[in-house]
């Protein structure tokens, strides 16, 4: 089951490599688990390399223009709606892996 969703995943990171699940399978969104290849997906992971320690708003939909990173796209997909704020799953920033 697809683990898609229509925020962001904001967390602070520290600076390393890291490979963001584009299939949408991970059980260790928004990173790769290697699901890809179990399920058969055709997809591969994006594997970026942050430079400086601080926040990063992964996209989560799948959608963006920017993946792997968020630019709002999933604003003006059907069924968005929009978090009241401090309210949530996604109110409060992630922790990374």
């Amino acid at each position: 089951m697809s683990k898609v969703r229509p925020q962001p995943y904001k967390m602070e990171l520290e600076p390393g490599e890291y490979a963001w699940c584009a299939c949408g399978e991970s059980e260790n969104q928004p990173f790769c688990d290697g699901s890809h290849d179990r399920k058969r997906t055709g997809k591969q992971p994006i594997v970026v390399r942050i430079e400086q320690a601080g926040r990063v708003a992964w996209c989560g939909c799948r959608c963006s223009g920017r993946v792997p990173f968020c630019d709002g796209t999933h604003r003006s997909l059907p069924g968005y709606v929009q978090p009241k704020r401090g309210q949530g799953p996604f109110s409060a920033a992630e922790k990374g892996p």
